[in-house]
């Protein structure tokens, strides 16, 4: 009988892994051989592998324990010639046959190279050059190897194998790409400027995939994106990952050190935060610029700054023209060719050179230049929305970058210079004022067609010149600079904008619009509306009613009169604006996911969370496919999305998604953007209603550092920060802290706003809450009361703040043992709450009023009234998170009605599972609260008394003893 072939060994990469961590736990080599022959026994391959990657590792040790170096003792001199001799075409390294040398970098040397095994493969081999071998070299190739690993995309090059030579050199295999640099396949080719356009897009998609798996490449150039033809069709590769840097995570257990002022990366391509830190503040927009230099090259064949000009200057003075000095944008360079290199140029893209300039000018200048602008917060947010951008101009679409680039000049040397620059803003506001007025009454008294139309071009101009400069000193844009000069501009140009451009309506919308928006930011609310209502005005008179420019004002609208607390006028606006859009545009459409998003917003602040789940739900589906995970609007919607699921306590779906969005935002935008901010403060109201007040205390007192920052006094979201980190204080038991903290946010908003708008009324019943809750009973008695008589005066009869305000009271005359006056609240609250259609029978807040009537009801001894009560409120906190501290004290509050009614039998269980859950929680349990726990024993040490175990009994009371302790309030 013949013999029967070998299976080929099957094992996995994890279970690689995995031995050869039990084997470094081993410190003897007699002892991690003999450990590899019992767990290997059949598998000599995978013992192998091991074996390969325990001598890379004592290898490295060796070079961390030394001086970097490979050291004499263990290496030889003879044995470094072996090293120098044996890689050449021929040589094995591990399982590989290498072929030829296809290149070598910095410190490695890369090799065609055959699989050795039973079936022909060829891949590229990567191993780390004789005598380059330092800890710095062998941080960084491993820190590429694992940056390959992380990859999992057609158009990155994948990591197939790796291991060490017999002297401790590590490698790694990676797919074979046989390809050309990108810039060299599309001239080869003679590809147009539209197929190049198309090329690039799939190099932003890989990477965005690198990106999303937290890692920047740092040196995109055109010789790390390979070509090659598969099924007939040119696919990019991007290799290279050899000084990649990783966001959130460690590439290598190995220290990885870039010393100060080092630039890592290649200088033509290089971003100006590249050239000019130490690389510790670098993140995707880096990566973002290096694609905007590739594009250039690709439409234009050089870079923004010649290579050769770049390689004759000293160091200091490359990064001086890396930071600083602006490039020409592509037409420009192309201008500068010689009538046989443009005739040249124009044939390797197959288009006539009276074309080219054309082409380039206009929107493919802008999307390049907003690529490599200066200051990153400019340039695109990710790789997929400047690919988006490219698709945008290829569709003949409206593209986003912004025009022109002489305002973003100006705007630079507005923040450099924002004092001088404040003495003579008003002047400059009239001055393009009259330049408009001016124009315009010139064409009425001309008539004159082509000086017209150069006319309209420049007024054109001027008012996208302030546009730009209203958006570049937003706040979202000029974090932490002093907004003073800006709301100077703005107060100034609203006083003067009706009048002096009535006979150029639309120009005076665009300028209207941006206003409107740039109050909005500044948390100008009161300003921003009238700004919005002239300019929807004007757009439906202009443009129609069905326009995207109406859709876009109602939406503004909406969003203003939302913070504003107008939620029934806000609905309104955006009701209709998404009405339009059904109708016009469709629901796969980016406009109508922005309405559904802002309606959706807009329910879930006035209280109607289901109707706001389907809106935000439908918009982040629509989102997620046309824009993209890490698009700014995606991101937007899916915070606020978790704010329903905070509002429905569905916090095992709101984390994740919380901590996604954060992630990303801090990635994309960095840790100060107003989005990023908007996260973390999710992150704190989860954390807040988790319990976890100490987490929740550290992000409130840092968003509240940064937007103290950066944002006016008055601002909303500094205010609700304030009104935010007050309630943990709360929470805490911090009660004094809390009232500080509170009474500036009423001061503030009563010096904008008055102190009846909604938000005001919020910020003094929780004011009233800090007194209560310290003793100060008349003095919050007298406040609770002056917030309900401005309800009523101000917020609809089925407002849940007018509830809130009721339960608030309710318990304080509880505390001051006014128990018929708080049972009579507690049942208005009840009642209201229950007639909410929105809430529901079984919202929390139900809950929180029935728990609240029970208390009183029990003070009183009227146990048969406050069972059936504690019954439903157990029922309903039943349905709420299993860890909440309010289940245990509803079983509680049913044990005691049950108890005061000589229920002993069917008591005791309620009340011994009330106890000892809520000890396992008592950490969750607000400060004003913790009495519930102390209630809760009481409650026991009777029952358990009522039914003979004294001994049982004690023991509870001496526990209550402490809980008592635990609970009184601390002095601060």
């Amino acid at each position: 009988m013949p013999e029967q072939p070998t299976p080929p060994e099957s094992f996995s990469d994890s279970e690689v892994e995995f031995i050869f961590h039990q084997a470094t736990e081993l410190t003897e080599p007699a002892e991690q051989a003999a450990f590899l022959k019992k767990v290997c026994a059949d598998k000599p391959g995978l013992r192998a592998r091991v074996e390969g990657l325990l001598a890379a590792d004592r290898i490295a040790l060796s070079y961390l324990k030394g001086d970097g170096r490979l050291p004499d003792a263990t290496v030889t001199a003879s044995k470094q010639t072996q090293i120098t001799l044996a890689e050449r075409p021929g040589s094995i390294i591990g399982k590989y046959k290498l072929l030829q040398k296809l290149g070598e970098g910095g410190m490695g040397i890369v090799y065609l190279a055959e699989h050795g095994g039973d079936y022909y493969q060829r891949v590229a081999l990567k191993i780390i050059k004789p005598g380059m071998d330092t800890r710095q070299v062998i941080a960084r190739f491993e820190a590429e190897r694992q940056a390959l690993a992380l990859m999992d995309h057609p158009n990155i090059a994948r990591v197939l194998d790796g291991g060490a030579t017999e002297t401790g050199r590590p490698y790694f295999v990676m797919q074979y790409v046989k390809g050309v640099s990108i810039t060299h396949y599309c001239d080869r080719e003679h590809l147009s400027s539209k197929e190049r356009l198309e090329l690039f897009k799939v190099v932003c998609q890989a990477i965005q995939h690198a990106h999303n798996k937290g890692i920047v490449h740092r040196d995109v150039k055109p010789s790390n994106i390979l070509v090659s033809l598969v099924d007939g069709k040119p696919t990019p590769v991007v290799i290279d990952f050899g000084v990649a840097k990783a966001l959130n995570q460690r590439l290598t257990e190995k220290t990885l050190f870039t010393e100060y002022g080092q630039m890592i990366g290649t200088p033509t391509y290089m971003s100006p935060e590249q050239a000019s830190s130490d690389g510790m503040d670098i993140d995707a927009r880096s990566d973002i610029y290096s694609l905007g230099v590739l594009l250039y090259e690709l439409m234009v064949g050089k870079t923004p700054f010649d290579e050769k000009t770049l390689r004759e200057k000293g160091y200091d003075e490359i990064r001086r023209i890396i930071r600083e000095v602006e490039p020409p944008r592509p037409s420009t360079r192309l201008s500068t060719f010689s009538g046989d290199e443009l005739t040249a140029f124009a044939q390797r893209r197959r288009i006539d050179v009276n074309r080219l300039g054309r082409y380039l000018r206009g929107d493919l200048d802008l999307i390049v230049m907003k690529a490599i602008e200066k200051d990153r917060s400019h340039r695109y947010a990710s790789a997929t929305s400047f690919a988006d951008d490219v698709s945008r101009f290829l569709d003949g679409d409206t593209i986003l970058a912004m025009p022109p680039s002489a305002s973003h000049r100006v705007g630079k040397f507005v923040r450099r210079h924002n004092k001088a620059v404040a003495a003579v803003a008003a002047v400059f506001v009239a001055s393009i004022l009259g330049v408009i007025t001016t124009t315009w009454q010139a064409l009425e008294a001309t008539r004159a067609r082509d000086v017209a139309r150069q006319a309209t071009r420049e007024a054109e101009e001027v008012i996208r010149f302030l546009n730009e400069m209203l958006e570049e000193v937003r706040p979202a844009n000029a974090l932490g600079k002093d907004t003073a000069m800006l709301r100077g501009i703005l107060d100034k140009t609203a006083a003067r904008v009706d009048e002096q451009l009535k006979t150029q309506p639309k120009v005076a919308y665009r300028l209207l619009s941006t206003m409107g928006r740039t109050y909005e930011a500044l948390g100008g609310f009161t300003n921003a509306e009238p700004l919005q209502r002239r300019a929807l005005t004007i757009a439906r008179e202009q443009f129609g009613n069905s326009s995207t420019n109406v859709v876009s004002q109602l939406i503004d609208l909406g969003l203003t009169l939302q913070w504003r607390g107008n939620y029934g006028d806000a609905s309104n606006s955006v009701g209709e604006a998404l009405g339009i859009c059904a109708t016009t545009l469709g629901f796969e459409n980016a406009l109508t996911a922005r309405a559904q998003h802002r309606l959706g917003s807009i329910l879930s602040f006035s209280g109607d969370t289901a109707g706001a789940e389907g809106y935000l739900t439908n918009a982040l589906a629509t989102q997620r496919r046309l824009l993209g995970l890490d698009d700014p609007a995606t991101l937007h919607t899916g915070r606020d999305l978790t704010v329903i699921y905070f509002g429905q306590q569905r916090f095992g779906e709101m984390e994740p998604m919380i901590l996604s969005v954060l992630e990303a935002r801090r990635r994309i935008s960095g840790p100060e953007h107003p989005d990023t901010l908007k996260a973390l403060e999710l992150l704190g109201l989860l954390r807040m209603q988790q319990g976890r007040y100490t987490e929740a205390e550290t992000h409130f007192d840092e968003l509240l550092r940064v937007r103290r920052r950066i944002l006016p006094a008055t601002h909303a979201h500094l205010l609700t920060t304030m009104d935010y980190l007050a309630l943990v204080y709360g929470f805490l038991g911090q009660y004094a802290k809390a009232e500080t903290l509170c009474a500036e946010a009423v001061k503030a908003i009563a010096a904008i706003e008055g102190l009846e708008t909604e938000r005001a009324l919020v910020y003094r019943s929780n004011l009233a809450e800090y007194l209560r809750n310290q003793g100060k009973y008349a003095d919050a008695e007298k406040l609770f009361r002056e917030v309900r008589a401005a309800q009523d005066r101000a917020l609809a009869a089925d407002h849940l703040n007018r509830f809130e305000t009721l339960n608030s009271l309710s318990v304080q005359y509880h505390l001051q043992g006014r128990f018929a006056e708080a049972e009579g609240l507690a049942r208005e609250c009840l009642l209201g709450r229950r007639d909410l259609a929105r809430l529901g029978p079984d919202d929390y807040r139900v809950g929180d009023a029935l728990s609240q009537l029970v208390l009183t009801l029990l003070a009183q001894n009227r146990f048969a009234d406050a069972e059936p009560v504690a019954r439903e409120c157990r029922r309903v906190r039943e349905l709420g998170p299993p860890d909440d501290w309010r289940r245990a004290v509803a079983l509680s509050q049913l044990g005691g009605c049950l108890l005061g009614l000589d229920r002993v039998t069917d008591t005791e269980p309620l009340l011994t599972q009330g106890y000892e859950e809520l000890k396992q929680v008592r950490d969750r349990i607000p400060a004003i609260d913790r009495r519930r726990l102390v209630e809760a024993g009481e409650r026991l040490a009777n029952a358990l008394g009522a039914v003979n175990r004294p001994v049982q009994s004690a023991e509870i009371e001496r526990e209550v003893e402490m809980w008592r302790m635990w609970s009184s309030p601390r002095k601060e």
